[in-house]
């Protein structure tokens, strides 16, 4: 059967998926150090899991850095690991008790 989309699309949308989630990785760098520069959370508690929040961002940034240069040469590869690193995100994010 052949493919709908040619080889330069698909790289695109690669490409495409992997820069929203570095956005978002950089938008929740953002909020989480405004938070902590600003004292917005109520006690040391908060401030503690903030700082986690803030090194999961940085994380995910170099994360998807790093596998949107890969997707060049293992497209198949990083799309399953994609999936598994966004799998280990709400599953972090559902585990995560209130602070």
């Amino acid at each position: 059967m052949r493919s709908i989309d040619s080889a330069l699309m698909e790289a695109r949308d690669r490409l495409a998926n992997l820069g929203l989630f570095g956005a978002a990785a950089i938008g929740w760098i953002l909020v989480t150090g405004a938070a902590l520069r600003n004292h917005l959370v109520r006690d040391e508690r908060s401030k503690s899991t903030m700082r986690e929040n803030n090194r999961n961002g940085y994380g995910a940034f170099v994360l998807y850095s790093l596998l949107a240069i890969t997707a060049f040469w293992f497209p198949t590869a990083i799309a399953i690991v994609t999936t598994v690193s966004w799998i280990f995100w709400l599953t972090l994010g559902i585990r995560m008790k209130r602070a």
